[in-house]
């Protein structure tokens, strides 16, 4: 039964943002990094939504779920959803904020009707509220490591300073579930989108002074 009245679920923005900077160097060598993130809110996660009502996600060839999976290829209804049914017909009543208000008339039973499992997951994971997930992540942007060229070395040239350096960046990331990029756009309804996930790059810097 999906309750008419719509419920809070949680804040989309973050309690706070942190990052972290430092540079290093010993001689002529020199490393830097930036580690940053947020920390609080709540997302509904679309990827998992949609793979799960497709038959598409992992999980639903795994365990009970791909036992279940493949009675429904068989034809065969084996999955009973956990609660109770109403058993005495009287309908439901809310107030304003979505609460039950009539609890004294309702009669309950244990829920018996199988179903089939994609049938089942369709709908439960189409509600926001059984696709949530903590916004909290934390990501290791970048990482430089790098040799500056002795001024000595360049006495007898035109050249000023020079410097070589390797970079990498966005090397690690740390979320709930990493099948999204919560450091990627979220659209403003709370939900995240089809996204193409932050490339893990690397490359080399020259840098030169005349």
């Amino acid at each position: 039964i999906r309750n008419p009245v719509p419920q809070f679920l949680g804040h989309l923005n973050p309690d706070w943002v942190w990052a972290i900077n430092n540079k290093f160097s010993y001689k002529d060598i020199f490393f830097s990094f930036q580690f940053d993130g947020r920390v609080g809110g709540v997302i509904s996660n679309y990827i998992q939504r949609q793979t799960f009502r497709g038959g598409r996600h992992a999980a639903t060839a795994e365990g009970t779920m791909g036992v279940t999976r493949f009675n429904d290829q068989l034809g065969v209804k084996t999955v009973v959803g956990p609660g109770v049914v109403v058993s005495n017909g009287a309908a439901i009543k809310y107030d304003q904020d979505g609460n039950v208000t009539n609890y004294d008339e309702l009669q309950f039973a244990p829920n018996t009707t199988a179903q089939y499992l994609q049938d089942y997951i369709s709908r439960y994971y189409q509600d926001d509220q059984n696709n949530l997930m903590s916004r909290t992540f934390s990501k290791l942007r970048e990482v430089t490591i790098g040799y500056r060229v002795p001024s000595k070395w360049l006495e007898k040239t035109f050249i000023r300073q020079a410097s070589v350096s390797f970079v990498g960046r966005n090397l690690l990331y740390f979320a709930e579930h990493r099948d999204i990029d919560l450091d990627q756009y979220i659209q403003s309804n709370g939900s995240s989108s089809l996204e193409t996930p932050t490339t893990r790059r690397y490359g080399v810097n020259v840098n030169v002074t005349f």
